[in-house]
């Protein structure tokens, strides 16, 4: 199967014909061309995708805040959309360099196994053609469907991918959706239309975060402005002329005007003969065809000025906050008025300064970060640093230098200086194990002869050096089953497990009204938003079985206010994935499927999520005429 890779590429370089069962499409064969003649790369010696360490990566997503936060809930959109047929979605900077991902269970270790995760690098020059590099070369969508890949190691993927341009008209990310399973180019082409779609969405978010002090006028041929990904933006000046424009409103209105588009008065760019800004109403969509001159059908409203640069610094503040833990939350906030949440509080105050180790279990999104922080703000370390390690994204070849450093020259690629490693990091103050239950087992043991010996030996180092640290894990996977299982050491369990906090889902949280209404508050917040929640949404909130908890939340209060330009939060505004493909109230029903699709309708694992019995599941099932997919 190499050999009959090598010589289509080597065949389509040197011109030769095409077999006409696998024609190769005119940008693969210029991509296979740069690979060989500019780039000098051979396809079997293309080493696997090089990947950041998690403090070379923290740089970058610093440098991509913004764009990451501005992107999730088209992220978790694409994923939602695509997770039954395996697809993975990454999100790039401008670089190639992987800033976010989104990947189900089922596919992780795929995933991995390809490099489709933080900090993996997909630029053309060092992996070939591939989804994200190529884009950026050519700057437009593309699809590589496996063999189209350079590098045999990569012609089991299917990469399908868009640019996403910034408000100045640059490329400023790659969105991309990628996977391991058979497909061929007729299924990626609707699926490219997808993608497309899913950037034009973050570039127009991007464009409205970065005109947030402007009068934005918004074109559609839509007259319901229903979806943003046929959306024209034009930022107006207070003098009434344009100040920037979108890509797409510029294509679509500089040839009607001989003069540059920037700086000519908005009657003029639209071709019309009324005052726009005056005609149209905040949120009232305005036929432009009415007010004469326009060509086809096309309305306009204006969207509200959000917020003032100081609450859009404010915003990023608290963006920069959340994005490390959630730093500007306290014990009290957190626990809010649910008897068990207090329970934990308590416990955990009592124990933080008195030595004992502490595990916080629960399920993915409860806040367990979060939590951990704000119990180390409240401990007598916390003057000291606070380190989080994620076990789950480091890289198992990269987790141990991670940890413990090195020194200058201890293995190929090591930095000249040496490194000092995350737990030396965290010295008199706070370690943060996220994810134990993910930790390789090799470095289980030195993790439990660390903590036994209170010393670290970095990697080529033969001298050990005293070690102080407050010892937080988390995990959402049962230890015990891992350890029966022979995945987790007994006995680092009882040296991590001192005390051990559980914290509720959110659908068990007894103050989930409040909590969801203060986060939909601080979302407000940040965003500038004084929209409220409608009680029919309110209502629908609460009895949703959100399971994705917290993070969940969060996110989905960031895509209702960010799309609200009401006066009240209402269903419309939600992700699709709660109110249903039709924009109808979500019901249990409606969560009660989404339960199931989740569990992939293992009707076990679904009632364990619910807190209900199999009987009781298997009732409801019947009662809403649930039928399996």
């Amino acid at each position: 199967m190499v050999s009959l890779h090598l010589d289509r590429i080597f065949a389509s370089v040197a011109g030769r014909a095409q077999h006409p069962c696998h024609p190769i499409g005119s940008e693969v064969a210029a991509s296979w061309k740069r690979c060989l003649e500019e780039y000098c790369l051979e396809p079997t010696r293309v080493n696997r995708p090089q990947v950041l360490t998690s403090t070379e990566l923290k740089e970058f997503s610093c440098q991509a805040g913004d764009l990451i936060d501005i992107a999730q809930p088209e992220l978790n959109r694409l994923l939602h959309r695509l997770i039954s047929d395996d697809y993975i979605v990454l999100l790039t900077n401008a670089e190639g360099i992987t800033v976010d991902y989104r990947a189900g269970a089922s596919i992780e270790d795929d995933a991995r196994r390809y490099g489709l995760y933080l900090g993996s690098i997909w630029a053309e020059r060092q992996q070939g053609t591939n989804g994200v590099g190529t884009c950026l070369r050519i700057q437009r969508p593309v699809s590589i469907v496996q063999e189209d890949h350079f590098a045999p190691h990569n012609t089991g993927l299917t990469c399908t991918v868009a640019p996403v341009y910034g408000p100045g008209g640059q490329i400023t990310a790659v969105l991309d959706v990628s996977t391991p399973r058979v497909t061929d180019h007729g299924q990626q082409h609707f699926l490219l239309d997808v993608v497309v779609n899913s950037a034009r969405r973050i570039e127009n978010r991007l464009f409205r975060q970065h005109h947030r002090d402007a009068v934005v006028v918004q074109l559609s041929p839509d007259r319901d402005f229903i979806d943003a990904a046929e959306e024209c933006l034009i930022a107006v000046n207070p003098s009434g002329r344009v100040a920037a424009a979108d890509r797409h409103a510029i294509q679509l209105l500089q040839p009607r005007v001989r003069e540059p588009l920037l700086g000519q008065p908005i009657e003029k760019a639209l071709h019309v003969r009324e005052r726009v800004l005056s005609a149209t109403a905040e949120d009232m969509p305005i036929d432009l065809n009415e007010l004469t001159g326009a060509r086809g059908q096309l309305y306009a409203r204006i969207l509200p000025q959000r917020r003032s640069s100081v609450a859009s610094t404010n915003r990023s503040v608290t963006v920069r906050r959340e994005r490390h833990g959630g730093d500007h939350c306290n014990l009290d906030t957190l626990a809010g008025s649910d008897p068990r949440m207090l329970c934990a509080v308590n416990t955990a105050r009592r124990l933080v300064s008195v030595g004992l180790p502490i595990l916080i279990t629960g399920e993915t999104g409860t806040g367990k970060g979060a939590f951990a922080e704000a119990l180390h703000r409240e401990s007598r370390r916390a003057g000291y640093p606070f380190v989080p390690i994620n076990c789950a994204a480091i890289p198992e070849t990269l987790i141990e230098s991670e940890l413990f450093g090195y020194q200058p020259g201890a293995f190929t690629g090591a930095a000249k200086s040496g490194a000092r490693g995350k737990v030396l990091e965290a010295n008199n103050g706070t370690l943060f194990l996220d994810e134990i239950g993910d930790m390789p087992l090799l470095l289980q043991t030195r993790l439990l002869r660390m903590l036994s010996e209170g010393e670290v030996i970095p990697l080529g180092c033969g001298q050990s050096q005293k070690l102080d640290v407050a010892v937080i894990t988390a995990t959402h996977q049962p230890l015990e089953q891992l350890i029966a299982q022979g995945r987790f050491r007994e006995d680092l369990y009882y040296r991590l497990m001192g005390a051990t906090l559980r914290l509720p889902t959110l659908r068990e949280r007894s103050d989930r009204l409040p909590l969801i209404a203060r986060i939909f508050v601080e979302e407000g917040l940040a965003q500038g938003n004084k929209a409220r929640l409608a009680p029919t949404t309110s209502t629908f909130l609460e009895n949703y079985f959100w399971p994705g908890n917290i993070r969940e939340l969060r996110h989905v209060a960031r895509y209702a206010v960010a799309l609200c330009d009401d006066e009240e939060i209402m269903p419309k505004h939600l992700p699709e994935h709660l109110r249903g493909p039709d924009g109808e109230n979500g019901d249990e029903g409606h969560g009660l499927r989404m339960a199931l699709d989740r569990c992939r309708w293992n009707v076990t694992a679904t009632a364990r999520m619910l807190g209900i019995s199999r009987a009781t599941l298997h009732r409801k099932i019947h009662s809403y005429g649930l039928q399996r997919p």
